[in-house]
């Protein structure tokens, strides 16, 4: 292979580590600081399907203001739904114990609902540890193996193979609160994390 080969695959490699690495990075400050300080972390209040604007889970807090699965979010704070991540970019702006002001509607007709947002869950000492394997250094470990291998063997079909394994594993590992956290980030890395997240989860 010549030269310009290697470049053009070590330049993808090097683009797709940059993404991966962005990712990881912001998932694990999220995920330190929820262990640190989970009284100032916001927990969840519902959940939406994807894609849509219906209900398919209500929590506690959100049962007590008086919403229900099968519920359509129209609108959070006064703004207009787009998404769950717009509940979670509020829910963390305003903390716990802060009030959420959702309009929802049920069979036809429009309800406001105020939902006080709660704090993240306490883990245990040994659901701890478990985090910090399964969230940090397995994840940590996957990423790193998959990029060693692929760039001792760029042009080798198996090793990128491995690599999108090793990605994949990588948020396998987090499961859901890979993209929870991601759907709480305000800036524009949320949409890279959720198309990243999305990719690998198509894999």
């Amino acid at each position: 292979m010549d030269r310009r080969s290697y470049t053009r695959h070590y330049i993808a490699l090097g683009g797709l580590f940059v993404i991966a690495a962005f990712v990881q990075l912001r998932l694990t400050a999220d995920f330190l600081r929820a262990l640190i300080t989970p009284d100032a972390v916001a927990g969840r209040i519902l959940n939406v399907g994807d894609g849509t604007d219906r209900v398919i889970g209500v929590l506690p807090n959100a049962a007590e203001a008086g919403l229900k699965a099968g519920d359509r979010v129209v609108s959070v704070n006064d703004v207009s739904y787009v998404g769950e991540g717009q509940i979670a970019v509020e829910a963390r702006r305003v903390g716990p114990g802060g009030s959420l002001k959702l309009i929802f509607e049920r069979n036809g007709e429009v309800r406001p609902a105020m939902v006080i947002v709660p704090t993240a869950d306490h883990p245990r000492p040994l659901g701890i540890l478990v985090l910090i394997i399964f969230r940090f250094i397995t994840p940590v470990f996957s990423i790193l193996l998959g990029f060693f291998v692929a760039a001792q063997r760029p042009f080798d079909r198996l090793a990128w193979i491995f690599l999108a394994l090793m990605l994949s594993f990588a948020q396998v590992s987090v499961g859901t609160s890979m993209q929870n956290y991601a759907l709480s980030w305000d800036d524009s890395g949320r949409a890279l994390a959720l198309t990243y997240i999305g990719v690998l989860t198509a894999t």
